[in-house]
């Protein structure tokens, strides 16, 4: 369903690891049903990440985590008054006093209806799914949000603490929020995932995925530097894409091919 948009999305940024997706599975049955495999090794909901992120389908129920934010985030697990509080955080010493910490931990967008489990795995393989999400670096990340603005104009929903990088930032936050997210991730993303110092998560509601390869697509030639026009040019005649390419200019060149010019615009109307 989604092979042709990852392929394009990889290709045109190109990302060095694979787009994921992440379906939630109601109920029993449903998560039953599922031909994922569940690993026999309790793992973080950052390390499943990482294991859907190397090409494995993966799912998991409340009792495969070894951590508590996956869980009680996705709705697998009913979140205790310590957690949900801020006492935690504010034990952890992460904040300056118990409102600042349960401040924070409201704002993770902890999803409120009960959910057996998740599968993850690469969204190029994925029938269905609720959201995507992959890690990039800030290049790659500046033009998914080119891609973004194209058709939804400014990100009014961007938020992230600096902790539960993946499981409240790129899940639950973007589909909670049903809009797009960046992260800067937390250590325990980075550390399961390997990810290097300058790499950001991106996730989003599965919605708007097909929306953002196209933005992207149709900002190539405004919003791309010669040098890696050139450098895309190779990739696309390797996997026989067919994408045009202009040379000789970005966005502020197509002020010199407006019909009249800029200075008419700024004389006096009445």
């Amino acid at each position: 369903m989604y092979n042709d948009l990852t392929k394009e999305c990889r290709i045109v940024l190109n990302l060095k690891r694979k787009i994921i997706g992440i379906k939630y599975l109601y109920i029993r049955e449903e998560y039953d049903d599922c031909p994922a495999e569940q690993l026999e090794i309790k793992m973080t909901l950052c390390g499943l990440a990482a294991q859907a992120m190397k090409g494995k389908f993966v799912k998991a129920k409340n009792g495969c985590f070894s951590c508590q934010g996956g869980p009680h985030l996705l709705g697998m697990k009913q979140t205790p008054s310590f957690i949900g509080s801020g006492r935690e955080y504010y034990e952890f010493g992460l904040y300056a006093d118990m409102a600042i910490a349960r401040q924070a931990q409201n704002g993770l967008c902890a999803i409120n209806q009960k959910i057996y489990g998740i599968v993850m795995g690469p969204l190029e393989k994925m029938d269905g799914a609720d959201v995507a999400l992959f890690l990039c670096d800030t290049w790659q990340a500046m033009r998914v949000m080119q891609g973004y603005t194209y058709y939804h104009g400014r990100a009014e929903n961007i938020g992230m603490i600096g902790n539960q990088g993946l499981c409240s930032d790129l899940i639950a936050r973007p589909y909670f929020m049903n809009d797009i997210n960046i992260s800067m991730l937390c250590m325990g993303a980075r550390i399961s995932t390997g990810a290097e110092d300058g790499e950001v998560g991106i996730g989003m509601p599965i919605h708007l995925f097909e929306d953002v390869v196209k933005g992207i697509r149709n900002t190539i030639n405004v919003a791309t530097e010669e040098k890696r026009k050139k450098e895309l040019k190779k990739r696309l005649e390797l996997e026989n894409m067919d994408i045009p390419l202009e040379y000789g200019g970005i966005y502020v060149s197509n002020i010199k091919k407006m019909k009249y010019p800029e200075e008419l615009y700024e004389k006096e109307l009445f």
